[in-house]
């Protein structure tokens, strides 16, 4: 039988915010902050409700530590929940006649008749030990220094091989806040009137890392408990969405064959760069994405062949795939703001009509030159998700602290 419960049912007393270094379900595990307690409330209904043949995969994904495990378990929970919630009923792990293999859900009750779905949240890390061994850095950066008068924004460069020296690029990130202005210039006053960002650079033990000093507000400033760490920032060249959309794409798209249903990909990205437009990229190709009926093309943009999921020089690929479900931010932090919408394959052998077409919808033309998008009903009005859900503290609650404390798992 599997556990009745996802977290552990103890007395909770920890109000520390989440460390870089600790997983989603740690930090969830043990604070005792309201917003805390209302996730994991959600996740245990969830759970609750869950196939009973699918909840041990599931608890054990959550509890991993591990962010993926942990970000492809929440969104299978929210997409069962969405079902649900459209009055479907999901079959998990249907057997296949030609295939070992296993979808995620066959779905029952939708007016056309029954489709596959199949759930994947492509990760943006494709060295999670690196990434644990930065945010090692980082919390003992942020946890151990403040300054008064400045925040620090981080851009990791380059990662190492091996685990750096907290306390030495601790000491690093002191030496280079002596040296700003002891007054800085407010922030209130508008980004023009702004001094230029300091910058200074951190390469020791492999680890490449640029610090950059900016003022706090006047409201903030000698106010303690805030940490050192504004901003983090990504290099330009991590920010390739359409690419890690596409490979996750054409690796389900090919998983089953011929299913002899409609088959629909459900993708959520948490990458902040993860719009339509990256989508697009992914299923029509960078250069030949359609363009939205009633615009006109620019007379310098340029038009490339077809090289995407569903199309390659003009020749129509994967048609099993019958329409992909792009969500955004369905992860413990942010699922008051998730958004979602339905891309239909004007090319697919079996084309969807069901259900998730309330959804907001783009529809594209026969030779996928152009698109709408139909409204449909918001995520989150279907789930039943206020937009200030689960309740972390804004920027505006906290002073404007330039900081994000919900959990990004």
């Amino acid at each position: 039988m599997p556990e009745e419960f996802v977290f552990d049912t103890c007395q909770r007393t920890d109000v520390g915010r989440k460390l870089r270094s600790e997983s989603v379900f740690e930090y969830l595990n043990r604070s005792a902050e309201v917003p805390a307690g209302r996730v994991r409330d959600l996740i245990e209904a969830w759970y609750t409700a869950f196939p009973q043949d699918g909840k041990t995969d599931i608890r054990g994904r959550l509890r991993s530590g591990e962010a993926g495990a942990f970000d492809s378990g929440f969104h299978e929970l929210c997409l069962h929940d969405l079902l649900s919630k459209l009055r479907l009923t999901a079959e998990l792990h249907p057997s296949l006649a030609m295939s070992t293999k296993n979808p995620d859900f066959l779905v029952h009750g939708d007016a056309p008749g029954d489709f596959y779905l199949e759930a994947v949240a492509p990760t943006d890390v494709s060295d999670p030990g690196a990434r644990q061994r930065a945010a090692v850095l980082l919390d003992g950066l942020d946890t151990r220094l403040e300054n008064p008068n400045y925040w620090l924004s981080i851009t990791v460069e380059q990662y190492s091989t091996q685990n750096g020296s907290p306390k030495r690029f601790r000491r690093f990130a002191e030496q280079a806040l002596a040296n700003l202005p002891a007054a800085p210039v407010t922030m209130g006053t508008g980004l023009a009137e702004q001094l230029e960002p300091r910058r200074f650079l951190y390469d020791e033990d492999g680890w490449i890392i640029e610090l950059a000093g900016f003022p706090k507000t006047e409201m903030l400033r000698g106010k303690p408990g805030l940490g050192a760490i504004g901003m983090e920032l990504s290099r330009f060249e991590d920010v390739v969405v359409h690419n890690r959309l596409r490979t996750a794409l054409e690796k389900k798209a090919k998983k089953y064959g011929s299913l002899g249903l409609p088959y629909i990909i459900a993708v959520n990205t948490n990458d902040m760069f993860g719009s339509e437009d990256e989508l697009l990229m992914a299923l029509f190709g960078i250069g030949a994405s359609p363009m939205r009926k009633g615009r006109i093309r620019g007379e310098l943009e340029v038009t490339l062949a077809h090289d995407g999921l569903w199309i390659k020089a003009d020749r129509p690929r994967n048609t099993q795939v019958s329409a992909v479900l792009l969500t955004r931010k369905i992860s413990a932090g942010n699922l008051g703001s998730a958004t979602g919408t339905l891309y239909l394959n004007p090319w697919a052998s079996r084309p969807y009509g069901g259900a998730l077409t309330g959804l907001p919808t783009a529809v594209f033309t026969t030779d996928g030159s152009q698109y709408e998008t139909r409204p449909g009903r918001p995520l989150q009005q279907v789930l039943a998700i206020d937009d200030r859900w689960p309740g972390w503290p804004t920027e505006e609650d906290e002073d404007e602290t330039p900081r994000e404390e919900a959990p990004t798992g």
